[in-house]
């Protein structure tokens, strides 16, 4: 029971709002829309802050069943390579949310740096990442839904829609303090 209550804690601190407050950090994609975590360093089981800054001229779009149910993907960088970790993975039975960030508006979160399964452990000690996958059209692909790479390109029907990828900088989890 007492397992259950925590998942569902973190399940809901995960989620995340489009207009919401600042997080201090230094994005690591430069460009118009950025994403920034807020500390260079977390222990296992700290929560992650988030902020997604969109500095188009028009909305973007995502999905909210990332890590933490957020629109974000955690990443972990192992031997020079990046790759999306499942271990923070939305658990919800849900459908998923469109999330839309209007023109110079803001999307925060928190991330439970934690993997869920038959029990909840904090992540594991290692470099990570936050990536966003957006486009900027409301219609949505059954190919938007997987993970694809910065630019990528997908054909929609007889229109083509703009998948673009940007990233934080990247961040350490350091095994649970004692």
């Amino acid at each position: 029971m007492r397992a259950a209550l925590l998942a569902l804690t973190f399940l809901l601190a995960g989620c995340g709002a489009a207009g919401g407050g600042s997080i201090a950090g230094t994005p690591g994609t430069s460009g118009p829309v950025t994403v920034t975590a807020d500390q260079s360093t977390y222990f296992a089981g700290q929560m992650i802050g988030a902020a997604v800054h969109n500095g188009l001229g028009a909305p973007i779009y995502a999905f909210d069943t990332r890590s933490g149910c957020s629109i974000l993907d955690l990443q972990i960088e192992s031997q020079g390579q990046w790759t999306t970790s499942n271990e923070a993975r939305c658990p919800m039975g849900r459908v998923a949310r469109r999330v839309a960030i209007a023109p110079g508006g803001d999307y925060t979160t928190r991330i439970a740096a934690y993997r869920f399964g038959l029990t909840t452990q904090p992540l594991s000690p290692g470099t990570y990442r936050l990536a966003l996958t957006y486009q900027l059209t409301a219609q949505f692909t059954a190919q938007f839904t997987t993970q694809l790479m910065p630019s990528t390109t997908v054909t929609a029907g007889t229109a083509a829609t703009s998948v673009t990828t940007v990233y934080s900088s990247s961040f350490v989890i350091l095994a649970t303090a004692r």
